[in-house]
């Protein structure tokens, strides 16, 4: 992977490796809500894609920014027509982190996920599989509401930290599981981290992506971090 990693930078040609996986719907006549539940429905969306656009760089699993905090038990909503959000958060202190009930990997979506990856793993021969998970900070926004969030990591550091080390233990194992699965590498989608300043960015969000890059990455498996603006970030990554 880091050779493919490689090629693509070094390509006199710009290479395209879209996260267009609701696209796919199109194609094989299912439905938002199908593609969200099962995981044999977005492989089956991922293969179309594959199968019509054989010129892009890999193929990627759905970006779903809701399903690691919804195996957390935060309320979703979901819809025929749109992506599901979290509607609702799940932490209203950081007090009630000792009690908060860690998911394991498999509950909920994370399990139909996997599943979509095993698959795609089997089936798609000609390019890498990408699976995706959410960064931990837009995790953690999630689970305690990202107003509140970007208030917090100024008012209670001590508090954020503690629910950031408890997203990213998570997001560690489920990062493994996508490579247990075969899977190529991983996208971490970390949007919110976009809205932080340089420093903030660093302490809140860097840190701790660099700590799941550490635990997975190596020569066959790669970790690409999408952050929605921060181009200053750093966290290790090999390219």
């Amino acid at each position: 992977m880091q050779d493919w990693a490689k090629s693509v930078i070094d390509s006199e040609e710009r290479l395209a490796m879209p996260l267009m996986t609701y696209p796919g719907l199109e194609i094989t006549g299912n439905g938002v809500l199908e593609m969200v539940r099962s995981g044999e429905v977005q492989y089956e969306c991922l293969k179309a894609l594959s199968d019509r656009y054989p010129v892009i760089a890999a193929a990627t699993l759905a970006m779903a920014l809701y399903v690691e905090a919804e195996a957390f038990g935060s309320e979703v909503t979901y819809s025929e027509i749109e992506i599901p959000s979290v509607s609702k958060r799940l932490i209203d202190s950081f007090g009630f982190l000792k009690t908060l009930r860690i998911p394991e990997v498999g509950e909920g979506k994370t399990g139909e996920h996997l599943k979509a990856a095993q698959l795609a793993v089997a089936n798609i021969r000609d390019h890498p599989v990408f699976g995706g998970i959410i960064g931990p900070y837009s995790l953690a926004g999630r689970l305690y509401d990202m107003t509140e969030m970007m208030a917090a990591i100024l008012i209670e550091p001590e508090g954020s930290h503690e629910l950031l080390e408890i997203c990213t233990g998570f997001l560690i194992k489920y990062a493994k599981a996508y490579k247990d699965a075969g899977c190529d590498g991983i996208i971490i989608a970390e949007p919110a981290a976009g809205l932080l300043g340089r420093d903030e960015c660093h302490e809140f969000s860097s840190a701790y992506v660099r700590r799941i890059v550490e635990n997975v990455q190596d020569e066959n498996f790669i970790v690409i971090l999408h952050n929605c603006g921060n181009n200053y970030a750093d966290a290790g990554f090999a390219f």
